[in-house]
């Protein structure tokens, strides 16, 4: 009888020390779930930045974007910046065709249009990223390069934004 008692008393103490342990166990939290921009639909959106003739830009974009398949998307987009160097200054921007391909949470597109700078009309065309940051928001970096003018010598700007995704 006392080795009955034994091995039910160490059975009871294995039982209990288990449950204590799967008490103790610790479950990782589930991966947090990427943001995803819907790619189709009107986006407006701030940018700024640097062109090669060392102009400062600052301005708004917009357009509007339609998902052709699975990852890929054709659209339009639209920009208006000021310019300045410190001693002159003005008015550029864009109207291009954008295609590009969604590969979650990144986007990386092409755009190819018509540039203008100070109201003379020139060829226009860049690439660029976005990067997903919440449900209807990302920042992208983008380089459009604007052909000669009468006025102005052929340039590329470079530039960082914030888009809204309507």
């Amino acid at each position: 009888m006392a080795i009955s008692k034994f091995v039910l008393a160490l059975g009871l103490g294995l039982v209990g020390t288990v449950a204590a342990q799967a008490a103790d166990l610790q479950v990782a939290d589930a991966p947090a779930a990427e943001a995803t921009v819907s790619t189709t639909g009107a986006y407006i959106g701030v940018q700024g930045g640097l062109d090669t003739d060392e102009y400062y830009n600052i301005g708004v974009v917009g357009g509007l974007t339609f998902t052709q398949s699975e990852n890929f998307l054709l659209g339009v987009e639209g920009a208006i910046a000021a310019y300045n160097d410190g001693t002159d200054s003005g008015v550029e921007g864009y109207v291009a065709a954008r295609a590009g391909l969604d590969l979650h949470p990144i986007t990386i597109y092409g755009l190819a249009g018509a540039g203008a700078v100070d109201g003379e009309w020139a060829l226009a065309g860049g690439l660029g990223a976005e990067f997903d940051v919440t449900d209807s928001m990302s920042l992208r970096a983008q380089a459009v390069s604007f052909g000669e003018t009468t006025d102005s010598d052929a340039f590329t700007q470079f530039t960082l934004g914030a888009i809204w995704h309507l």
